[in-house]
């Protein structure tokens, strides 16, 4: 999976805000292999989101008495199919609210109307959802992330060993720090309510 600060990012950031001058291939390496990946590891840790906006296919159980199916990637701007116990629905059958909720918009054989209201078939694991969705992070969250970064690594006086030395480290930096937290939670405040 990419890493949510590319190299380039993060180098022109270090350019406009640190340094005169580009750092060197060692440090390079370290960024790409270690730095960069370890922070994108403790940021979808986090948050428990990918920060991509990508073809996605889930797997849902269904309770009894179901009106909405809410998707775990929002938001979603596409849905390509919905499969229910291996029967593909007509998209005049089902409709995207809010860019995270799926509601039935016909009569199904499989489905049972009440009031007006459709319900899902219940079941485990038996409807497929295949869909564009998920929060890519911004340019401004992009940029706070590397004002991040570049405080972490500045204050360290010693390269993180591995990935994951590097994602504990980021972990403990996002509970630190309120800026880049809030607008993140912000920008999924908009999308989940």
């Amino acid at each position: 999976m990419a890493d949510v600060v590319t190299l380039q990012e993060y180098k022109t950031y270090l350019n406009q805000n640190y340094f005169d001058s580009i750092r060197d291939n060692e440090k390079d390496i370290y960024y790409t292999n270690i730095l960069l990946p370890g922070v994108s590891e403790a940021l979808r840790a986090y948050f428990d989101n990918d920060f991509q906006s990508t073809t996605r296919s889930e797997t849902l159980s269904v309770e009894e008495r179901t009106r909405k199916l809410f998707l775990k990637y929002r938001p979603a701007s596409d849905i390509t199919s919905i499969t229910v116990s291996g029967t593909t629905l007509s998209t005049d059958d089902y409709e995207l609210l809010d860019n995270y909720a799926v509601v039935l918009q016909n009569d199904l054989d499989i489905v049972s109307q009440i009031a007006e209201s459709y319900y899902w078939p219940y079941g485990y694991n038996h409807i497929v959802i295949n869909y564009t969705g998920g929060l890519a992070l911004t340019r401004a969250h992009k940029w706070m992330l590397c004002k991040l970064i570049a405080k972490m690594d500045e204050a360290d006086t010693k390269n993180y060993s591995n990935v994951d030395e590097a994602a504990n480290a980021f972990t403990g930096a996002f509970n630190e720090e309120s800026e880049f937290v809030t607008a993140l939670n912000m920008a999924f405040r908009n999308i989940y309510v």
